[in-house]
């Protein structure tokens, strides 16, 4: 578990750091942004793809995004799509649909090493303080 947290850990830090060099090229997305402002997060996926969509547009894929939305779709599907793209014995797709429950799933080592991030970059993604309410 904790060699698989190393690994996404680094894997996340390399994709910030090419999301930093080619801004038009790469968006690197936090949900805890995407729920605190859904629209807005949106309107930047749209923008990096070169898409200038209408509020109305705008206002549709919030709504189709929506955790409750997509959890009914997943519910009216028995959860074929995710089941799919998961392992044997692996959890759910969806969880509670709230950001910061990364941290419920650190040993207190890895919280500790979380806490100590400080010049990696990582920090500005997964600040110690970040929650959001929803």
């Amino acid at each position: 578990m904790a060699q698989d947290n190393a690994r996404r850990f680094e894997h996340t830090l390399a994709w910030w750091h090419v999301a930093r060099a080619c801004p038009g090229q790469v968006l690197l997305l936090r949900y805890e942004d995407l729920c605190a402002d859904t629209r807005a997060q949106v309107a930047r996926v749209a923008g990096l793809l070169g898409v200038q969509p209408d509020g109305a547009a705008l206002d549709a894929v919030v709504r189709a995004s929506s955790f409750e939305a997509m959890r009914q779709r997943h519910e009216a599907t028995d959860g074929a799509a995710s089941r799919a793209m998961r392992h044997e014995g692996e959890a759910g797709h969806f969880r509670r649909g709230s950001p910061g429950g990364w941290r419920e799933k650190f040993t207190p080592e890895q919280s500790r090493r979380r806490e100590r991030l400080g010049g990696s970059g990582l920090e500005e993604l997964f600040p110690v303080t970040t929650g959001v309410a929803r």
